[in-house]
């Protein structure tokens, strides 16, 4: 025994291990790392082994590259604008343009694309120069993006006149977000994938995102009535607590959470205390109303 744990002792002794590493920072910002381990030994035999680990420094969203936005104008007021795109920040102003900016990846265009417009099979082209069609069709708009490649969907900003209404439908898996503020007119959404996010909204309005959440700050609440539904995500809305308003609340499979004085007129669930929670009630004696449906996840209704 006494050998052998020499033994051990010589060969750990002799045995030599360095570890060195070196960094690159990548063009997406992404970093990557290299070990290299060298082992030595008595005989002068080296290995050497070498670890590569990529760390992301944000999500794939974040890494993006984007050029300075580029804008496409067009002279229009009132009707109804119609938006078909995955990810898009859309925000009422008072002004008589509609404004279309792009964000786009920075990404070489070919040369032999230079002076041609993109167009693809859907029957769209590039009719504004930063990959959207627009077309105008009497009093409404309807804004498509041009692209047939899922890798290559655009970032855009579009400002609207206060006294348009919006109508909204995403249906493509390639869904991001959709953020809508300072609307006071009316509002239809309806998108599969696109986390919703409402600010400084007043309603009337209908959204529905089946596999994205819908967040909603009101300023205040009026017209006749406000439906927000998420089929596989929460609902998180915030309302003046003197808002009047009658309620109807469902979480299928979660729970229903507020701080407003809700006053229950009527609920529905089974013995167990579980399953199907419905709840309705009035907010201030009653009014507008409003209805919050969150299938499978949790409702979260805030006074502010």
């Amino acid at each position: 025994m006494k050998h052998t744990l020499l033994l051990i002792q010589f060969l750990f002794v002799s045995v030599l291990m360095t570890a060195q590493t070196s960094t690159i920072t990548t063009d997406d910002g992404s970093t990557i790392s290299v070990t290299t381990t060298t082992t030595s030994s008595d005989d002068e035999h080296h290995h050497e082994h070498r670890h590569v680990h990529i760390n992301s420094c944000c999500s794939d969203k974040d890494r993006r590259t984007y050029q300075n936005g580029k804008d496409y104008r067009m002279k229009h007021s009132g009707g109804t604008l119609n938006v078909n795109l995955g990810d898009v920040k859309i925000e009422a102003y008072n002004g008589n343009e509609i404004i279309f900016t792009s964000y786009n990846e920075d990404e070489e265009e070919s040369e032999r694309a230079q002076g041609l417009r993109r167009i693809n099979g859907s029957g769209l082209n590039d009719n504004t120069g930063i990959g959207l069609s627009v077309v105008k069709d009497g009093g409404n708009v309807t804004v498509k993006e041009v692209s047939s490649n899922c890798y290559d969907l655009g970032t855009y900003t579009i400002k609207v006149p206060s006294n348009m209404k919006l109508y909204y439908n995403h249906t493509s898996t390639y869904g991001e977000d959709l953020s809508v503020a300072n609307f006071s007119n009316e509002l239809e959404i309806s998108c599969n994938y696109n986390d919703v996010y409402l600010t400084n909204v007043t309603g009337p309005m209908a959204v529905k995102s089946v596999y994205g959440d819908i967040e909603a700050e009101f300023k205040v609440v009026k017209g006749t009535s406000i439906s927000l539904h998420s089929v596989y995500g929460h609902l998180d809305v915030s309302i003046p607590k003197s808002t009047k308003a009658n309620l109807s609340m469902k979480a299928g499979y979660g729970e229903i959470y507020s701080d407003l004085n809700v006053n229950i007129t009527s609920t529905s669930n089974n013995d167990y205390g579980y399953g199907s929670n419905k709840v309705k009630g009035t907010i201030n004696g009653g009014g507008i109303d409003i209805s919050l449906t969150a299938s499978y996840e949790d409702i979260y209704l805030r006074g502010i």
